[in-house]
């Protein structure tokens, strides 16, 4: 009996012991696969209780997803005693409080500012009367615009850069980019329109020049003068005297004692005449 037994076990064990391996293989697999269950269980419970975005409901206030069981881990409290935590609390409201305060001095100021503001522009923009005023600025000299004499007296030598004209001391004819008005030595200047002094230079044939900027691209220059009561950058008025006539210098000794004037725009000489009063 034991040998027929032991024959069998011998004949049939390969089979037997690929059954064995079998029933293992299944057992580890129903492990494993129960384990896996229950981490993915516990994975989706976790995520349930913390969102990565939080919902927001339909007035705008953000949904509140937590629980007592899921916000263990947020309470910021764990580890103080209450005396702690109350500092703490009272920490924050007074942070809280400053920043209000602050907020209020900026949003106080600004509104003093702005009133302020409206108070200076109300007092600027009406009179005594209540009327609003406009305040004017001069706008420079133009083509619409009128000059006044420098000097009173005759031309003698006229503006002409078409054809030349005959210097009696050079002796010969050239363009003449201005005007010579003839008058007398001493003789008070003033200013044609109103401007700002550029320059106040020495010149070999016109003596001394003042340059005035009239706006807009115009310049007047003023030639054969002395005794200059203006600086460079000085804002000189219409018919204020600015110099006095000086003796002409050697290259105009045969025309005698005048005024060289000469209008330029854009720096081109042009004729004065046609912008004279």
């Amino acid at each position: 009996m034991k040998r027929n037994l032991f024959n069998f076990f011998r004949n049939k064990g390969f089979y037997l012991a690929i059954g064995i391996c079998a029933l293992a293989i299944v057992a580890v697999a129903g492990v494993v696969s129960y384990q896996s269950k229950k981490q993915d269980q516990q994975l989706a419970e976790n995520a349930a209780g913390f969102e990565d975005v939080p919902e927001s409901s339909a007035d705008g206030a953000v949904a509140d997803n937590r629980t007592p069981e899921n916000d263990r881990d947020m309470d910021y409290t764990e580890g103080y005693n209450a005396d702690e935590v109350q500092e703490i609390l009272n920490g924050l409201q007074e942070e809280a409080a400053a920043g209000e305060s602050s907020d209020a001095v900026a949003v106080n100021s600004g509104d003093v500012s702005a009133q302020e503001a409206d108070e200076t522009s109300d007092t600027q923009g009406t009179d005594n009367t209540g009327e609003t005023q406009t305040e004017e600025t001069a706008a420079g000299f133009d083509e619409t615009q009128k000059m006044s004499w420098p000097v009173s007296g005759d031309i003698i030598l006229d503006y002409s850069m078409d054809t030349t004209v005959y210097y009696k001391t050079l002796d010969q004819y050239k363009c003449n980019p201005g005007l010579l008005i003839a008058t007398q030595s001493n003789t008070p200047v003033t200013a044609a329109y109103e401007g700002t002094v550029a320059s106040i230079t020495n010149d070999a044939a016109l003596g001394t020049v003042l340059v005035l900027d009239m706006g807009n691209g115009y310049q007047a220059y003023y030639g054969q003068i002395k005794d200059v009561t203006v600086s460079q950058g000085d804002t000189v008025a219409k018919g204020q005297v600015i110099a006095t006539v000086a003796q002409p210098t050697k290259y105009f000794g045969e025309e005698g004692s005048h005024l060289y004037f000469q209008l330029m725009k854009d720096g081109s000489p042009t004729d004065p005449k046609p912008y004279m009063e």
